[in-house]
């Protein structure tokens, strides 16, 4: 399974989780499952394995994630919007938070436990985007963080990440783009091969206690996965955007 996060902080806010939860969230993760890396992950999809994933970049992950990552020897992956490297979310309206700069991003990319990916360039709904776009948007964002990180950028996250987000033929664009994988932000426990370029993932929540962590990571049949599907149907209809 991999599970999803965006901010940390010291405490509960928009899209961000406690440190005192995180802390023992990856206290329960680390005691029941092989907290991998992605490439790990992807490698043989064991259903004991899990992944740490975390969206958009923000500063926060220096500050807050990245000691905690280091004391419990946890690998992460970090996916990264890059023409908001230095700027901030302004795709949300809730709450300004900041996006780590290219000097702290090639600080934290120095860092072994830490893989670094593409969250594209615009942080737009491919949905939204023609296919000359979300090629732009794959190859020049992975290109510019290889460049300027000095590392081989091969997982991606799509932002948004909900079926009617991913646009058309994207997987076959990241397989040509030379990525390994892709992430959305659809929920489910379990990933295949045949799910690499529209991988499952499991959100961590603001409001989560460690009874909710649990079900969603044990329970096959959350609410969330029947809400999943339900969502997916009516969009194959044609009956929700």
């Amino acid at each position: 399974m991999i599970l999803m996060y965006h901010n940390i902080d010291k405490d509960v806010g928009f899209n961000t989780v406690s440190m005192k939860n995180l802390r023992e969230q990856l206290e329960y993760i680390k005691s029941r499952y092989n907290i991998v890396s992605i490439d790990e992950y992807i490698s043989d999809f064991n259903k004991r394995d899990a992944v740490i994933s975390v969206d958009d970049a923000y500063k926060s992950f220096k500050e807050h994630l990245l000691p905690l990552l280091n004391e419990f020897n946890t690998p992460a992956v970090l996916f990264v919007p890059v023409d908001h490297i230095g700027k901030y979310n302004s795709w949300d309206k809730e709450q300004r938070i900041e996006i780590m700069s290219w000097e702290e991003l090639k600080e934290i990319s120095r860092s072994e436990l830490v893989t670094i990916g593409s969250h594209g360039l615009s942080h737009e709904r491919f949905s939204s985007l023609t296919k000359v776009q979300i090629e732009d948007e794959l190859t020049e964002s992975k290109k510019m963080l290889e460049s300027e990180l000095g590392v081989e950028v091969r997982h991606f996250s799509y932002p948004f990440g909900q079926l009617n987000d991913l646009g058309s033929g994207t997987g076959d664009v990241l397989k040509r783009t030379g990525y390994s994988s892709a992430c959305t932000t659809r929920h489910g426990i379990r990933n295949s091969p045949q799910t690499k370029y529209k991988l499952f993932r499991i959100e961590v929540e603001p409001s989560d206690t460690m009874k909710s962590i649990r079900n969603k990571c044990e329970n096959r049949l959350h609410f969330k996965l029947i809400k999943r599907y339900v969502k997916e149907i009516l969009i194959r209809f044609g009956l929700k955007k």
